[in-house]
């Protein structure tokens, strides 16, 4: 028998967890019920898939990206999917198994992957600028066109102009401007305090970008934007390079230490940045936010433990 890495083994990718590792084009959806025949548009949705069993262990989060799209038109909807090409993808399918480690540590890759994107492209399409983006937080978003999923870019820079090397999976469409404002955290590298704050126009130009720094480095998962201010709130899933480098993943929760929240100008360079601190606390999302005069209000998940 093999010894090689199955799914087989893996209670993990049983279930609702199980890999499709299918790119599917099916048309005509069944549809429980009757669509409005003036309904017309696309739904997209993005997930992970694994491409390969995992070389090591990992959690679900880790596949590959997997873009979906429903289209409705005439009353009818039709379903298209396909994998991301990442260069992470790329470079499995080239080598036909896993080469990535556990979850975003690349102390536990295969040598042959040094210097190839990580980025799964797993966990949020937008659409901006005609086109369509897969986004994961580790990483530059990656370029699809919206009508086959094909990949287009794997490596998205805003032509060149994006000076970090992590963009937000939440970037936050202006509906006033058509403009998208978007960060990256640990944006110079592996455990870097640097969070990017990056401006970019309805047509996709990088208008402008500031760099602040954080009060410890850990994960950012989302933000605040609202018509004057930007917020942030850092919790204590901290990056663990020591754990990392023990071949654990890149997070782990601190208890020690303090959430703070950050609140700046929006048409700031960060100078204005001003830190609060609080107790012990994990929130993710943001589900919206407001400023009224220089107050900021914003509502989000939270929990007074580690939630994942």
């Amino acid at each position: 028998m093999s010894d090689a890495p199955s799914f087989g083994g893996i209670p993990m990718y049983r279930g609702p967890y199980a890999p499709v590792r299918a790119e599917i084009d099916l048309v005509d959806c069944e549809v429980e019920g009757k669509i409005p025949a003036g309904l017309a548009g696309t739904f997209y949705r993005v997930g992970p898939d694994f491409q390969y069993p995992p070389r090591l262990p990992t959690i679900p989060f880790d596949g590959e990206g997997h873009v979906g799209m429903f289209r409705f038109k005439n009353g009818h909807v039709d379903y298209k999917s396909r994998f991301i090409r990442t260069q992470r993808y790329k470079a499995q399918a080239a080598a036909r198994e896993a080469l990535f480690g556990t979850y975003r540590n690349p102390h536990t890759d295969d040598p042959r992957v040094r210097g190839v994107s990580r980025g799964t492209a797993n966990t949020t399409p937008v659409y901006h600028h005609g086109k369509l983006f897969a986004l994961k937080e580790d990483s530059p978003p990656v370029a699809l066109d919206p009508d086959t999923l094909a990949t287009t870019d794997d490596y998205y820079t805003f032509g060149g102009a994006l000076d970090s090397l992590t963009f937000t999976a939440h970037p936050k469409i202006d509906s006033e401007t058509g403009g998208m404002i978007g960060f990256g955290y640990e944006a110079r590298g592996e455990a870097s305090d640097d969070v990017g704050v990056f401006h970019i126009d309805r047509h996709g130009k990088l208008e402008r970008q500031v760099f602040i720094k954080v009060p410890y480095v850990g994960m950012i998962h989302d933000f605040a934007v609202t018509q004057k201010h930007i917020a942030f709130l850092v919790i204590p899933m901290i990056t663990d390079v020591p754990g990392m480098k023990a071949g654990r993943m890149h997070f782990a929760w601190d208890s020690t230490l303090p959430t703070w929240l950050g609140v700046m100008r929006r048409d700031g360079d960060g100078r204005d940045l001003r830190w609060f601190k609080g107790p012990e606390r994990c929130a993710t999302h943001t589900m919206g936010c407001f400023s009224d005069g220089e107050r900021v209000f914003i509502d989000m998940d939270m929990g007074t433990k580690n939630v994942g």
